[in-house]
């Protein structure tokens, strides 16, 4: 089993659409808007096998903090230790750039999610609508 980790590119917004459709994302971007997004933020995709695993938005908000948007792990792939590594290299990468707090948006409803950002360090806010974590090197 090979994974890779790869910058998201504005090729790879189709393929990365459908992923997050099937991995049950319900407000998902356009292909054009997620291309936009990516002039102006990053992403990253996990990929085994060179199959699309997981794959996320962030993007750098304000002097050292950075907001996640639609971070998502194959329904069949979940509580492997997947999404932690992607968390993981992504908040490396945004720790190199000064980034010292994170925040992601969380539906009432996924309790899986919920459960993810707890266990990786981050603590509700906003009624646990949100999560907040602080970064260390």
């Amino acid at each position: 089993m090979r994974i890779e980790i790869d910058d998201m590119f504005a090729e790879d917004a189709s393929n990365v659409v459908k992923f997050w459709k099937a991995a049950g994302i319900r407000r998902l971007p356009s292909r054009r808007a997620l291309t936009r997004f990516l002039d102006m933020g990053s992403g990253k995709i996990m990929k085994i096998n060179n199959k699309i695993v997981a794959a996320t938005l962030f993007s750098i908000c304000g002097p050292g903090l950075a907001y996640f948007e639609h971070f998502a792990v194959a329904t069949g792939r979940r509580r492997g230790g997947l999404g932690r590594h992607l968390y993981k290299k992504c908040t490396a990468h945004l720790f190199k750039q000064g980034v010292r707090r994170v925040v992601f948006l969380v539906s009432k409803q996924n309790a899986g999610a919920h459960a993810f950002w707890t266990a990786v360090g981050t603590a509700p806010i906003l009624g646990a609508r949100a999560y907040f974590g602080k970064l260390k090197s």
